[in-house]
């Protein structure tokens, strides 16, 4: 493992830490300020979106685990893909809130030799259905590819 994989992870290790401690101004500190979040049914957002939706949660602890699956590096960029399982508990009590995914990061190492966050992907809630919205052309093959989108209607 070189010195940037290691870096990564344990940057996601932090995260993580951060996340269940409620130490929001960590997790802010391993973004970098352009970061962009994409989720389902959601327009994509940034990290002042994302302060601002942590600081409300403030009320729920937060667990979970990590498992990375695929890291590669290329120059100053890497991606990770990555298998979260997340338990969110309300502080007041009541029943804990379990979900699991596989997720994509994106990070960059800035000038000063620092990797951070760039852009996260969750993908859909397995209970939400995936729906053909449009075909477009294969650049490989000219054949068509069915583009698909979560059905938040139904």
């Amino acid at each position: 493992m070189t010195d940037d994989e290691r870096t990564i992870r344990d940057l996601v290790e932090t995260w993580m830490a951060a996340t269940k401690r409620g130490d929001l101004a960590t997790v802010l500190s391993l973004m970098t300020d352009d970061v962009v979040f994409m989720v389902p049914g959601q327009e994509p957002f940034g990290k002042e979106a994302f302060s601002a939706l942590s600081d409300g949660m403030r009320s729920i602890e937060i667990d979970g685990t990590s498992n990375v699956q695929e890291l590669q590096i290329v120059g100053a960029w890497a991606y990770m893909r990555n298998h979260l399982r997340i338990t969110a508990t309300p502080a007041s009590g009541g029943e804990p809130v379990r979900r699991s995914g596989y997720t994509l990061s994106i990070f960059r190492k800035g000038e000063d030799g620092r990797w951070a966050s760039r852009a996260g992907c969750k993908p859909a809630d397995r209970r939400e259905k995936l729906t053909p919205v449009a075909e477009v052309n294969s650049p490989r093959n000219d054949e068509p590819i069915a583009v698909e989108a979560v059905d938040l209607t139904g």
